[in-house]
């Protein structure tokens, strides 16, 4: 049943000309980050962005994951993208350091976030032995 499904949509995008790549590479575009930080966030190489982008039947996943990246709704072009929906929160990627200040705040923070990573992992790895 849900191959029949599947295929149906597809047949219908096809249809209706939706071109999943085309629609990508417009939003990106859109948002006016650069490709760079967009293929980044996605967890994708620019070189793969590009080979995403000429899909016409791109996949509703990797189209879900520059939806997070772009904070973009695709389902407005995309009507199978409903099931996708954002439901988390996602993390200001932009939020950088304006002072030195801030800059060593944020270092000593990541410091140790690692420290106590590493020392869960320790433990971890002692109670195994």
């Amino acid at each position: 049943m849900q191959t029949c499904w599947f295929l149906y949509r597809k047949l219908k995008n096809i249809e209706e000309n939706i071109h999943r790549g085309e629609i990508l590479r417009k939003a990106v575009k859109k948002s006016g980050l650069s490709i760079e930080l967009v293929t980044g966030r996605a967890g994708y190489k620019r070189s793969t962005f590009y080979l995403h982008t000429k899909r016409a039947d791109l996949s509703l996943e990797i189209l879900a994951k520059y939806e997070k990246a772009i904070r973009y709704d695709f389902s407005d072009e995309i009507p199978e993208m409903n099931k996708f929906a954002l439901d988390e929160e996602q993390p200001d990627y932009g939020k950088e350091p304006v002072t030195l200040q801030e800059a060593i705040k944020q270092l000593a923070e990541c410091k140790d976030k690692y420290l106590a990573l590493l020392e869960k992992y320790t433990r971890i790895i002692e109670s195994s032995k």
